[in-house]
C-alpha cells in the first residue's frame, strides 16, 4: 500500500457475502481500512459520507438497487468537487465491449471473476498510488490558491496605503489621523492610538475607533507600550495575546476600558531615537497574519516620516518629489520608485538605488530596468539576480500620470 499519514479507506460493494468477506480479509491484511455495502444503494450512501469518504471502491457490476456501472456514472457526475475516488469494477463479463462500457462510465480499472489475489493487490495498490498523487496535487493547488489570495490581499493593501500616503498634507494632526484610520480599517476595525513619549508618560497624538472617542494618556511604566519603547528596534513588532490574563490588566487602564484581548505595538523613530509607539488593540484573541504585520511596519515607517517632517527634518529626495512622499520613502526598507509615462525613473529612494545596482549606479532620469505592470504583486529579478515582489499602482504626481512601485526582497 502507498505510504500515507491517513489509512487508505476502501469500499467493498457486492451482494455476495462470501466475496465481501474474502475482499475484506485480504484488504485488511494488506493494511487497508474496509467499508462494506451489500447493494448499490448502500454503496452510494457510503460514497456520500462526507465524514469517511472512501479513497477506492471495489464495485460489483451486477448489484440490486444500483449496479456498478451506474454508480461509476453518479460518482463522476455528482462528486466532481470531492476528493478523487478510484473506482474498480468487478465482474464476470469479459467482452471488450464490456470493458469499454465500464471505462466510459467512469471506472478507472476492471477486474474479472474469479478473483486472483495477486492481480487484485497490484491493481488496488496502483489505485492507491494514484489517489496519493491526486492528494498531493490537490494540496499543492490549495497552497497556490492561498498564496494567490494572500498576494491579492497584500496588493489591495498596498493600493490602499498608496492612496493614504499620497493624501498626506502639511497638517500633522490630520496626517496622523489619516494613517491611523488607514491602519484600523485595514486591520478589521481595530482600535489604533499613536502615542509620543514625554518623559515617563505617553501622550496620545491621534486615535481611531477608540471606545468613548477620546484616547487615554498613560504612564510608560506598567503599560503595554513600555517594553516596545524601551527596547525599541527599528521595524520590530511586539504582539501580546490574552491580555486580560496578564499583569497589564491591572497596570494599563486601557485593557479594561477598551476590553483589550490582543495588543500589537510598534516603535516609531525619529533620527534613530524612539519618539512614540503605534498601539493597535483588538477585542478578540488573534494571531496577526504576516501581511498584517507588514502593513503595520509600513504605517509605523510612515508615522516616523511624518514625525521628521513635522520636526523639519525631512529627507533628501532629489528633483521635485513631493515632501510627504520623500519623507516616507527615504526611510523605507522597501525600494520605492516613481516612473513617468515614458518609463523614465523620476524618483528612487536609497533602498531602490541599492536594489538597482548600488549607490553609484545611475538610476534617476534613466529608463526603469523593471517591468512597471500595474496590478497584483509579481515576482521580478533585480539586476543583482535576486528575486523580489513588486507592486505597481497608477497615480498622479504634479498633475502628471505616473506609476508608483514598491519592491520588496523575497529573501530574509
Amino acid at each position: 500500500m502507498a505510504e500515507s499519514s491517513e489509512k487508505m479507506r476502501v469500499l467493498v460493494a457486492d451482494d455476495d457475502e462470501g466475496i465481501r468477506t474474502l475482499l475484506k480479509f485480504v484488504l485488511t491484511t494488506w493494511g487497508y481500512e474496509v467499508v462494506e455495502a451489500r447493494d448499490g444503494q448502500g454503496a452510494w450512501d457510503a460514497l456520500m459520507n462526507y465524514l469517511a469518504v472512501p479513497h477506492l471502491a471495489l464495485l460489483d457490476w451486477d448489484m440490486p438497487e444500483i449496479d456498478g456501472v451506474e454508480l461509476c456514472r453518479r460518482v463522476r457526475d455528482q462528486l466532481k468537487s470531492r476528493s478523487y475516488v478510484y473506482l474498480i469494477l468487478i465482474t464476470g463479463k469479459g467482452q471488450a465491449s464490456d470493458v469499454v462500457q465500464a471505462l466510459n462510465a467512469g471506472a478507472d480499472d476492471y477486474i474479472r471473476k474469479p478473483l486472483d489475489t495477486d492481480e487484485l493487490r497490484s491493481r488496488v495498490n496502483a489505485g492507491a498510488r494514484i489517489v496519493e498523487y491526486e492528494k498531493v496535487l490537490r494540496e499543492e493547488h490549495q497552497r497556490l490558491e492561498q498564496q494567490l489570495q494572500e498576494q491579492t490581499r497584500m496588493g489591495q493593501r498596498m493600493v490602499r496605503l498608496n492612496e493614504a500616503l499620497l493624501h498626506l498634507s502639511l497638517d500633522h494632526a490630520r496626517n496622523v489621523d489619516l494613517l491611523l484610520r488607514t491602519c484600523g480599517e485595514m486591520l478589521r476595525n481595530a482600535a489604533c492610538i499613536y502615542y509620543t513619549v514625554h518623559g515617563t508618560a505617553l501622550q496620545p497624538v491621534g486615535a481611531w475607533n477608540v471606545p468613548g472617542g477620546r484616547p487615554l494618556p498613560i504612564d510608560l511604566d506598567g503599560s503595554l507600550c513600555k517594553h516596545i519603547v524601551l527596547s525599541a528596534k527599528n521595524g520590530a513588532v511586539e504582539t501580546t495575546r490574552h491580555v486580560q490574563a496578564t499583569g497589564f490588566a491591572r497596570t494599563d487602564p486601557r485593557v479594561q476600558a477598551y476590553n483589550v484581548r490582543t495588543h500589537i505595538g510598534l516603535p516609531v523613530f525619529r533620527r534613530r531615537t524612539c519618539v512614540g509607539c503605534l498601539s493597535v488593540m483588538f477585542t478578540s484573541d488573534l494571531q496577526p497574519e504576516p501581511e498584517q504585520l507588514q502593513t503595520l511596519q509600513i504605517l509605523a515607517t510612515a508615522l516616523a516620516a511624518e514625525e521628521e517632517r513635522a520636526a523639519g527634518v525631512g529627507g533628501s529626495s532629489g528633483g521635485d518629489t513631493p515632501p510627504e512622499l520623500a519623507n516616507i520613502a527615504e526611510r523605507s526598507r522597501d525600494a520605492i520608485l516613481v516612473v513617468d509615462a515614458d518609463g523614465i525613473v523620476r524618483y528612487v529612494n536609497p533602498a531602490g538605488r541599492a536594489a538597482l545596482g548600488g549607490a553609484e549606479a545611475p538610476v534617476l532620469d534613466r529608463p526603469c530596468p523593471l517591468p512597471m505592470t500595474v496590478g497584483l504583486p509579481r515576482t521580478v529579478t533585480l539586476p543583482s539576480g535576486q528575486q523580489a515582489k513588486m507592486w505597481v499602482a497608477e497615480t498622479e504626481w504634479n498633475r502628471r500620470p505616473v506609476r508608483l512601485a514598491v519592491v520588496r526582497s523575497t529573501v530574509g
